[in-house]
């Protein structure tokens, strides 16, 4: 059963005075800048501090209120270690001199302080690409490619081709797919507009990922970043592609860890059964509910159905 600890510090205190006053009769505990008050006062204070660390330990013995530590080892008891940070990745859009070749090992910091690391190599390459449709809504202008670009926010497209001219020209684009980008212009052309339009850029996409594991370590499309040592051939500003960088996760949490490991206490996990899927699948990080649905699609098979609460 759980410890009748006392709850208050003051309370100790007051029991102790009583207890000096009813064993020594006039030595008035109670009285204020009394010395045996003041003894008896700093005596139970430090009382109070080890029903303080007795409470602390009762709460740490067992699974279901440990935190930490304590908690990591109910977790082992088990064979269940708790899962840790994952780092996010994605590509970023770089722009720089024609055929400049660039490799792992360059790091960017994004706005908000975190770092990133590139993971692969690529070429700044000259892109002429042929157009699929251009449309317009007021002063914004919809560019749908024939195939996947490699741009990001703020770089410069050069669009030509367009029967109509205020189409044509070199504008700072926003990217909103892996096809689509946007512009804005002054004048009101017919839309969509025709002709054999082409768009050139310079550019290269290369793989990122961040140094820290976490949450926070995802990144819009569009995001912002700045390399941290210039590198001779390519531009220090990037930008972080049509995809965003994702999969970034928080080092798993008390409450999720103790979710897990009451699930195996009172579930039966045995070879392929829906406690053992579930098992296994909440020890990848950033799973949080796993759902079984057994005999489907045919017999001798499961769904299995997971999500990531935690992911923006």
């Amino acid at each position: 059963m759980a410890l009748d600890l006392p709850e208050t510090e003051q309370s100790v205190i007051d029991a102790a005075k009583s207890d000096v006053q009813a064993a020594l009769p006039g030595s008035a505990p109670f009285l204020p800048n009394s010395y045996i008050g003041a003894i008896t006062t700093g005596v139970a204070a430090r009382v109070f501090d080890l029903y303080r660390v007795v409470k602390i330990a009762e709460r740490e013995t067992w699974w279901d209120t440990a935190t930490d530590d304590s908690l990591d080892r109910w977790g082992s008891i088990l064979g269940l270690t708790r899962n840790p940070a994952v780092q996010a990745t994605g590509k970023i859009a770089i722009t720089g001199t024609v055929s400049f070749g660039l490799g792992s090992g360059i790091k960017f910091r994004s706005t908000g302080g975190q770092l990133y690391t590139t993971t692969s190599s690529a070429t700044i390459t000259a892109f002429s690409s042929a157009v699929d449709t251009i449309t317009r809504s007021g002063s914004l202008v919809t560019v749908a490619m024939v195939d996947d670009h490699e741009l990001a926010n703020g770089i410069n497209v050069t669009m030509a081709g367009a029967d109509q001219t205020d189409y044509n020209g070199t504008f700072s684009v926003s990217v909103t797919g892996a096809k689509i980008f946007t512009y804005t212009i002054t004048g009101t052309p017919t839309t969509p507009a025709t002709g054999t339009v082409t768009a050139d850029y310079t550019s290269a996409l290369i793989d990122i990922k961040s140094d820290d594991g976490g949450l926070d370590q995802n990144l819009d499309s569009g995001a912002a970043l700045v390399i941290t040592a210039s590198v001779a051939g390519i531009n220090d500003n990037a930008n972080v592609a049509a995809i965003a960088v994702t999969g970034g996760t928080d080092i798993e949490s008390d409450s999720d860890y103790r979710s897990r490991i009451g699930e195996n206490f009172r579930g039966i996990p045995a070879n392929f059964n829906e406690d053992q899927i579930n098992t296994v699948a909440r020890e990848v990080s950033g799973v949080t509910r796993v759902f079984v649905e057994e005999a489907t699609p045919f017999a001798g098979q499961v769904t299995v159905y997971f999500l990531r609460d935690n992911d923006t």
